[in-house]
């Protein structure tokens, strides 16, 4: 089945993570906090993640969004397994890895709005706010809740990402490789 999600990615600003957290902390209910190993494998369309969050699922993920900044709509489809390193294997034999990430992220919910705080190891702090959408629920209710909670909970004026998080990593590296020769 084919699940739909409206979602923006936020960057936290340098001096603002505290402020966050607490904003987290007392308008958001914690859901669970996990670490998250992605491993990507290039593909002709979209993007194909092996996710291992610990705790919790093990999943591959197919997921399509738009490279915009601001507010998309991304579709994928999900396998579970309780076999991931066999999956991996399978996988790696077929296909090039792209890219290889590990993030801790917390869940939050703030009235009906998920929230992650995502800490990725050498880009910093951020925010994806998202709303699953019911199979043939319209876009528009779910992008104005988005908007709303980033407002009332102050996030409006944060730099949005358009980005994935490996796509920020390997141009980072890009920077750091091309600085140093």
């Amino acid at each position: 089945m084919l699940e739909r999600v409206v979602e923006v990615k936020l960057r936290i600003p340098g001096g603002a993570l505290e402020s966050v957290r607490r904003t987290l902390k007392e308008r958001c209910r914690l859901v669970q906090t996990v670490t998250q190993k992605d491993v990507l494998y290039q593909v002709p369309q979209g993007l194909l993640k092996l996710r291992q969050s610990q705790p919790g699922q093990k999943e591959l993920i197919w997921y399509e969004r738009p490279d915009v900044a601001g507010l998309k709509l991304a579709v994928s489809k999900r396998f579970y397994t309780d076999q991931p390193d066999q999956l991996h294997a399978v996988l790696e034999a077929a296909l090039p890895i792209k890219a290889s990430l590990t993030k801790e992220r917390c869940f939050y919910d703030f009235e009906g709005v998920e929230i992650h705080l995502d800490n990725v190891p050498g880009l910093g702090f951020f925010l994806e706010v998202e709303i699953r959408l019911e199979a043939d629920a319209p876009e528009p209710p779910a992008q104005a809740r988005i908007t709303e909670a980033q407002r009332t909970l102050g996030f409006v004026g944060f730099p949005v990402e358009r980005a994935t998080y490996s796509a920020m990593l390997e141009a980072k590296r890009n920077a750091d490789q091309r600085s140093a020769s």
